[in-house]
């Protein structure tokens, strides 16, 4: 029976070496997916329930960019020592 393990199924399964880069494309994708609702949803939405969504996603992102300041990416090595 072979292996299910053979290679990554997609491009972000093979960034999780470098977190610098997989907090970005997380980030982009949180921003991406803002932008989809706003363009496709807003229209159809109640009002109110859409400022409290924005206002929320908003102060995450914020959070997010704060905490990115702060936080101490582990090293190349750190990470290859967690892959037992």
């Amino acid at each position: 029976m072979a292996e299910a393990t053979a290679a990554p199924t997609s491009t972000f399964e093979t960034q999780l070496d470098d977190p610098h880069e997989k907090m970005e494309r997380c980030t982009l994708i949180a921003r991406r997916a803002k932008r989809k609702i706003d363009l496709e949803y807003l229209r159809k939405a109640n009002g109110d329930h859409v400022k409290a969504f924005n206002m929320m996603f908003d102060d995450l992102l914020r959070d997010q960019e704060k905490h990115r300041k702060y936080f101490n990416f582990p090293s190349k090595e750190d990470l290859e020592d967690n892959r037992l």
